[in-house]
């Protein structure tokens, strides 16, 4: 094996002090290094071992963390894509077997990704030996019970159920180009999202009938929203000069607040358990849901749980990464603070540190962070993030969030930033969905230190 490149170099020195970081807050956490963890630091630390490691990569791996042998042609949608790769958009290639433009990604500035493809084409998985997996989750901590999946020969899931101590099922479906997840409550309502291709579909069921279909259209990395025509149950109207009319929260009654349970329920069991939930290493769960006002529905709510690629998230919400490195580093500050402090004060203390970053970097460099805003409060009145007549920190009817990223006037980033166990909860939906404004598109997610 000869001397490493500049770039194997580089990723070799990437893996090490990766390895390195998630090998401490395993240890701090867990009180061990897993095997598999300690095998990459391993073969990190010496030129000959990292390479043997890359050239035992036969199988590629795709962003859903399982070695798949296929996947479906993405792309941005917009008018920069090149004529070459628009053509391939939707086609489903083998990556054994690249079309003559290579694979999504590999060309310079090419923004295109490979979504999953979960199987083989010309093999249905019923001629297929899958392998069934039953885990029971004992930590009292976890809101998961148990987590059954089943794996086809290539490792990729093609179904999965989770069980939560509530009662509450979650199963999921990945089929070729199908993703389907069926969120089952103990009380007999239910939630189903359905993905096919760049359609997307949520259902909510309640004492055996249908009671709200949302459908649309996801042709670029951000979802292209519809509202649902015809909806099945009209919202209330509500009168804006009215101080005693219904708030957008109480306007949530079944089956919304069926459809919030459910979305809730699919982002907490993808952030517990990625593999079984089909998100993979490097893919961020985002809660998305859009507010219409018009016509005869006076608030049409839609929430959906997403999973975004890498490089979706950087057309997205481009400023993920610096959120998550302010957050990395604010924690690693103060970990010597960690053992003297209660969760809650040493939470605090990141947050505060974060917060101070970020500022520093707005300061820095204004024009650069000039769109993102570290715990700033909201009150669902305000159309400009920046307007200096905007509601004050503890004002009586805001809201505080963590880090917000205005990527446009009609889409928003939330970064919720998360130092403990606990996830994002029901209330804290409502309170962020009734305080932006009406008609943006928001992304939901956490960041955790060191992920």
């Amino acid at each position: 094996m000869g001397k490493l490149s500049a770039t194997l170099q580089s990723g070799r020195k990437a893996l090490a002090r990766i390895a390195e970081r998630r090998a401490f807050e395993s240890y701090i956490r867990r009180g061990r290094v897993p095997a598999a963890l300690a095998a990459f630091s391993e073969a990190a630390s010496d030129e000959r071992k990292f390479l043997a490691l890359c050239a035992g990569l036969s199988t590629k791996a795709l962003s859903n963390g399982k070695a798949t042998t296929h996947y479906t042609w993405r792309t941005v949608g917009d008018d920069k894509v090149r004529d070459a790769h628009a053509a391939l958009a939707g086609q489903v290639f083998s990556w054994s077997s690249p079309p003559a433009t290579g694979h999504p990604g590999t060309e310079h500035n090419c923004r295109c990704w490979a979504e999953p493809y979960f199987g083989d084409p010309a093999v249905p998985d019923s001629l297929l030996a899958l392998t069934r997996n039953r885990r029971v989750v004992t930590d009292p901590a976890q809101s998961i019970a148990s987590i059954e999946t089943l794996a086809r020969p290539d490792g990729s899931i093609a179904a999965s159920t989770i069980g939560t101590v509530d009662g509450t099922g979650i199963s999921a479906v990945f089929q070729g180009s199908s993703v389907s997840h069926l969120v089952s409550f103990p009380d007999g309502a239910s939630y189903q999202s359905l993905r096919l291709g760049e359609a997307r579909e949520v259902t909510v069921r309640q004492d055996g009938e249908t009671r709200l279909q949302v459908a649309w259209l996801r042709r670029a990395l951000a979802p292209n929203l519809r509202p649902p025509l015809p909806a099945p149950l009209l919202l209330p109207a509500r009168d804006p000069g009215d101080p005693a009319g219904p708030t957008l929260v109480e306007v949530t009654a079944a089956p919304w607040a069926t459809m919030l349970r459910g979305a809730l329920e699919r982002y907490n069991a993808a952030v517990a358990a990625p593999d079984a939930m089909g998100v993979g290493e490097g893919d961020r769960s985002v809660v998305a849901f859009k507010i219409w006002t018009g016509g005869n529905n006076e608030e049409v709510v839609s929430l959906h749980q997403e999973t975004l690629t890498q490089e979706q998230v950087a057309e997205v919400c481009e400023f993920l990464p610096d959120v998550q490195a302010q957050t990395n580093e604010a924690a690693t500050e103060n970990q010597p603070q960690r053992a003297t402090m209660t969760p809650t004060e040493w939470g605090n203390l990141v947050h505060w540190a974060i917060y101070k970053r970020i500022n520093g970097l707005k300061t820095s460099f204004p024009t650069a962070f000039a769109n993102v805003f570290p715990e700033i409060s909201i009150d669902g009145r305000r159309l400009e993030i920046d307007d200096p007549r905007g509601p004050k920190y503890g004002q009586a009817g805001t809201s505080r969030l963590d880090v917000l990223e205005k990527v446009s006037a009609t889409t928003y980033c939330v970064y919720d930033v998360k130092t403990g166990r606990s996830g994002l909860t029901l209330n804290r939906i409502k309170e962020i969905l009734e305080k932006l404004p009406v008609g943006v598109l928001v992304y939901i997610m956490e960041v955790r230190p060191f992920e």
